[in-house]
């Protein structure tokens, strides 16, 4: 790949509006579930302590759905990308990339191992950087990964041996 050939993956519109449908749901809906059984129950230790599981469940989904990209883009020499919920630029230097790695089942049960059969045991890449937040492709939410991450190692590997 020349240094003026640019690779984009976008999100696919089916996952954009899921996302928009749906992502406010998963996001705040636990935590206006804990906060309306407080109110039903009154207050005891239970139903504070249901209402900070409910709330933690709300954070953590957000905190995940937040790291969402919308596109990531490679032009041979930097590598940018729009997170979709906070439209958050991450634009790094191929020199600053210091780690892509496969993303696939952390566990292993009949459930994965009948998932890795159908959609393969790499589900995405993360690119991990020097400084600064990572770059989280996800295969089937995003258009061209393979080929973006491809061209990324063949740019790391050129850069390192220069």
């Amino acid at each position: 790949m020349d240094n003026n050939t640019l690779i984009r993956s976008r999100q696919r519109v089916i996952v954009t509006v899921v996302a928009l449908l749906l992502g406010p749901v998963f996001m705040i809906g636990p935590a206006a579930g804990g906060v309306w059984l407080f109110v039903a129950n009154g207050f005891s230790l239970t139903s504070a302590f249901v209402l900070l599981v409910f709330v933690g469940g709300s954070a953590f989904i957000s905190y995940h759905m937040l790291q969402n990209f919308h596109w990531v883009e490679f032009d041979g020499v930097r590598i940018r990308g729009r997170r979709f919920w906070t439209r958050q630029l991450v634009d790094q230097a191929v020199q600053d990339i210091v780690e892509i790695r496969p993303l696939g089942s952390l566990v292993r049960n009949t459930t994965t191992a009948i998932i890795d059969k159908l959609l393969g045991p790499v589900r995405g890449y993360e690119i991990r950087f020097r400084e600064g937040p990572s770059i989280v492709l996800v295969c089937y939410d995003m258009t061209n990964v393979n080929e973006l991450v491809r061209a990324v190692e063949q740019a790391v590997e050129r850069a390192r041996c220069a």
